[in-house]
Protein backbone atom coordinates (compact mmCIF):
# COMPACT_ATOMS: atom_id res chain seq x y z
CA UNK A 1 0.00 0.00 0.00
CA UNK A 2 3.17 2.33 0.67
CA UNK A 3 4.27 1.56 -2.76
CA UNK A 4 0.66 2.41 -4.27
CA UNK A 5 0.48 5.60 -2.91
CA UNK A 6 4.15 6.43 -3.53
CA UNK A 7 4.23 5.82 -6.99
CA UNK A 8 0.42 7.14 -7.61
CA UNK A 9 2.10 10.85 -6.00
CA UNK A 10 4.88 10.23 -8.37
CA UNK A 11 2.69 10.00 -11.34
CA UNK A 12 0.42 13.17 -10.61
CA UNK A 13 3.27 15.38 -9.94
CA UNK A 14 5.11 14.66 -12.91
CA UNK A 15 1.78 14.46 -15.09
CA UNK A 16 0.42 17.68 -13.34
CA UNK A 17 3.11 18.86 -11.72
CA UNK A 18 2.41 20.91 -8.24
CA UNK A 19 -1.23 21.79 -9.62
CA UNK A 20 -3.22 18.87 -7.64
CA UNK A 21 -1.88 20.04 -4.20
CA UNK A 22 -5.60 18.68 -2.96
CA UNK A 23 -5.02 15.57 -4.54
CA UNK A 24 -1.46 15.46 -2.95
CA UNK A 25 -2.56 16.60 0.63
CA UNK A 26 -5.07 13.71 0.58
CA UNK A 27 -2.92 11.20 -0.38
CA UNK A 28 -0.37 12.21 2.54
CA UNK A 29 -3.18 12.02 4.83
CA UNK A 30 -4.22 8.66 3.62
CA UNK A 31 -0.41 7.14 4.06
CA UNK A 32 0.12 9.02 7.02
CA UNK A 33 -2.99 7.79 8.84
CA UNK A 34 -1.76 3.96 7.51
CA UNK A 35 1.77 4.06 8.70
CA UNK A 36 0.04 4.96 12.28
CA UNK A 37 -2.64 2.59 12.42
CA UNK A 38 -0.32 -0.24 10.98
CA UNK A 39 2.94 0.43 12.47
CA UNK A 40 2.39 3.02 15.84
CA UNK A 41 3.30 1.12 19.05
CA UNK A 42 1.26 3.54 21.24
CA UNK A 43 -1.94 1.67 23.07
CA UNK A 44 -5.07 3.36 22.59
CA UNK A 45 -5.43 5.84 25.63
CA UNK A 46 -9.25 5.02 27.17
CA UNK A 47 -11.01 8.26 28.21
CA UNK A 48 -12.70 7.97 31.38
CA UNK A 49 -16.34 10.02 31.48
CA UNK A 50 -16.97 12.06 34.49
CA UNK A 51 -20.33 12.40 35.77
CA UNK A 52 -21.02 15.06 38.25
CA UNK A 53 -18.87 17.50 36.89
CA UNK A 54 -17.90 20.39 39.02
CA UNK A 55 -19.97 21.56 41.42
CA UNK A 56 -22.39 25.44 40.53
CA UNK A 57 -20.25 27.58 42.31
CA UNK A 58 -16.88 26.12 40.85
CA UNK A 59 -18.28 26.23 37.39
CA UNK A 60 -19.72 29.93 37.80
CA UNK A 61 -16.19 30.86 38.94
CA UNK A 62 -14.52 28.75 35.84
CA UNK A 63 -16.03 30.94 33.67
CA UNK A 64 -16.00 33.99 34.78
CA UNK A 65 -11.97 33.45 35.37
CA UNK A 66 -12.02 33.06 31.78
CA UNK A 67 -14.01 35.60 30.92
CA UNK A 68 -12.09 38.32 32.02
CA UNK A 69 -8.70 36.73 30.62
Amino acid sequence: MIQQIGLTLKQKIETTGFDSYLYMDSAADLLAVHLFKRYSTQKLIIIREYTGGLPKHKLKEAIADRLYQ
